[in-house]
């Protein structure tokens, strides 16, 4: 399908906040986001001196219907510069900042976790620092999530001992899991991510690339202790193209039990006779997003944007049980597809007087999808040119898909309730309705409940006070989409 198509495709309204970094700090790079209970949008940036200090400072937008403002920030002297885990505390009203941390000093390895209010104060006194491994792992190479219970799961290298651990511990900093395996053994060798596959039975993925030239994508299935039960390459990649991986371009979403969604910049990739080290090749480059079978890792279906200067920025679910793919160019651009590719709406954005290099995004408790990033300038000084990120933004797409006003009861053959619910949730179905599947997504896209039968009722005991999207097909084909509210 050609990126032509997609000017015949929906826009919609976009906003958009920008904040100058001057003074201290030269550069600066943007890490990853989440959304504040109060409804504020936090991106989480790396700051650098030239003389290599570092800390890691929080921007909070909040936004109304005239746009988004830089309204508050939280800065922390970070000795490090690795990722973090940012998200909020399953247990309580306040946020979560972990990480594992290199103590130069000891020479070792900790679990560093701490917390700040939405109002974007610390609170040293909750604390917790855990000692992981008595050596440094290398910068940049760890990877974090939060599992449905609430525990963090951090997996980083010491590649001094070919090992990849993976460690599980309480939000108190208790260790319940501290596993390794051998990173040659498995097919990810550089810039790992990670998150939940499926619920039932649970299991979890990691991917990132198979060597270190960033030549390939390595895939990995874990069970529910985070054993190894399957590994992957993709296959069948279109147009006999090597696809060049790296940390900031690869992203795979999985959809259900049988594909993944994957994207990533793409370009022939040769090998220099002399070095036998992989160099870009001389024809086309650009941006593919394509569906993976899980199974066999076979690519089936593939949707590719011409033109090196594009990226992709990452994949997420909608609510409503599609998903946003944001594409990064001069400006930003976020596309909605279905499951099988089609585009549903398109959406650009460009902020005057900058080059906006977006780096995460996700989706809002509303349903609408936020991007933050950085942008770069360039300034030389006596020893150097250096390449300075300037600027911070934040974005916000509209959804106009959740603007339509909800299928009235009389024409949507199902009414449901109570909505806002505690523990249940209970179904009627007109008289010529037969439903066959009724599913429940998070606010992240993610599948938390499934049933082919017993369709009058459906159990929200367990899941975190939010909301929901209920999706439910029915026999003749239709499908309805409805927003639950769980307290």
């Amino acid at each position: 399908m050609s990126i032509a198509l997609l000017a015949m495709a929906t826009q919609a309204q976009t906003y958009d906040s920008v904040v100058y970094q001057n003074g201290k700090w030269y550069t600066m790079d943007v890490r990853n986001m989440m959304e504040l209970r109060d409804g504020g949008i936090v991106a989480n940036v790396q700051l650098f001196t030239e003389s290599v200090d570092y800390a890691c400072r929080l921007y909070k937008f909040m936004r109304d219907d005239n746009g988004l403002t830089l309204t508050d920030s939280l800065t922390i002297e970070d000795p490090d510069m690795n990722y973090f885990l940012l998200t909020r505390n399953p247990f309580g009203d306040d946020n979560i900042l972990a990480k594992v941390e290199r103590n130069f000093d000891s020479c070792r390895c900790e679990l560093v976790i701490r917390f700040f209010n939405d109002d974007m104060s610390l609170e040293p006194e909750k604390e917790v620092r855990t000692v992981l491994v008595d050596t440094l792992m290398p910068v940049l190479a760890d990877t974090y999530m939060l599992t449905p219970e609430g525990d963090i799961v951090a997996f980083f290298p010491i590649r001094s001992r070919d090992e990849y651990h993976l460690v599980i511990a309480g939000i108190d900093g208790t260790v319940k899991q501290h596993s390794t395996m051998p990173i040659s053994t498995t097919p990810v060798k550089t810039y790992p991510k990670m998150g939940v596959f499926s619920m039932s039975p649970r299991q979890y993925y990691l991917y990132g690339n198979t060597t270190y030239h960033y030549t390939g994508m390595g895939i990995m299935v874990l069970d529910s202790l985070f054993t190894p039960i399957r590994n992957m390459t993709p296959n069948g990649l279109p147009y006999g193209y090597n696809f060049d991986y790296n940390d900031l371009y690869d992203r795979l979403l999985p959809w259900d039990d049988s594909t993944f969604i994957f994207c990533s910049y793409y370009s022939y990739m040769d090998i220099d006779p002399e070095t036998g080290d992989y160099v870009p090749g001389s024809d086309e480059s650009g941006v593919a997003l394509g569906i993976l079978n899980n199974e066999n890792a076979e690519v089936y279906r593939i949707f590719t944007f011409k033109g090196g200067s594009s990226y992709p920025i990452d994949i997420k679910k909608s609510i409503d049980g599609y998903f946003y793919f944001g594409l990064g160019s001069v400006g930003i651009k976020m596309i909605k597809f279905d499951t099988q590719l089609n585009i549903i709406w398109v959406q650009d954005k460009c902020i005057s007087y900058i080059t906006p290099s977006a780096k995460c995004m996700m989706v809002l408790d509303n349903g609408d999808i936020a991007c933050v990033g950085d942008s770069y300038t360039f300034y030389t000084t006596p020893q150097y040119t250096v390449v300075s990120a300037s600027y911070v933004y934040s974005l916000v797409f509209d959804d106009l898909s959740f603007s339509v006003p909800e299928t009235k009861t009389e024409e949507r053959p199902y009414t449901f309730y109570p909505n806002p619910a505690n523990d249940e949730l209970s179904l009627q179905f007109f008289t010529d309705a037969a439903p066959t599947k009724v599913e429940l997504y998070d606010i992240q896209g993610r599948m938390v409940r499934s049933q082919q039968s017993g369709f009058e009722r459906i159990s929200l005991h367990g899941l975190p006070a939010g909301t929901y999207a209920l999706r439910l097909c029915l026999k003749n084909g239709k499908s309805y989409t409805s927003t639950v509210v769980k307290k």
